[in-house]
Parts: C-alpha cells; structure tokens; sequence
C-alpha cells in the first residue's frame, strides 16, 4: 500500500522525500526498517517507515537462494496542485 499522507502534514504543506534503509528477509519481509535521510518533516518521515514496514519485497538471491538484503527505498510526498 502507499504511504498515507499524514493529514495535519497536508495542513502545513509539507512535502519531501524520505529515504529509508531497508533490511529485506530471505523470505521477501521487512526485517528492520530505518530513516537514512529525513525529509525534514518529522510526520512524512514516520509515515515512510509505517508504510514500508508493511511492504513485501522480492527477496535478493545468491547461489539461487534468497538471502538478506539491505537497500534504500525512496518515499516521495507531493502536494497535488490544483
């Protein structure tokens, strides 16, 4: 599912884009997650990590078996205009 958009950030017009370091499982799951560059929005950057904490990934493969992972995952809040 996509982020939510935190509603009292929508109220301030804050947008921004999070970065977070994710630790994806052999079995495709967030084994940990974790803010690696801050929006500069404390609500947009806790957001991101709830979201992708639920997220499932393909998991990454060595030899042919799935193991343990860690990659950035870009989280982009945009205010629709118009």
């Amino acid at each position: 599912p996509r982020p939510v958009y935190p509603r009292m950030a929508r109220r301030r017009g804050q947008e921004g884009e999070v970065m977070i370091r994710v630790s994806i499982l052999g079995s495709g799951r967030v084994g940990s997650a974790s803010v690696a560059r801050s929006s500069g929005h404390r609500l947009l950057d806790r957001a991101a990590l709830k979201a992708i904490k639920g997220w499932s990934f393909q998991p990454a493969r060595r030899g042919g078996k799935a193991v343990t992972a860690t990659l950035t995952v870009p989280v982009i809040f945009r205010l629709e205009q118009g």
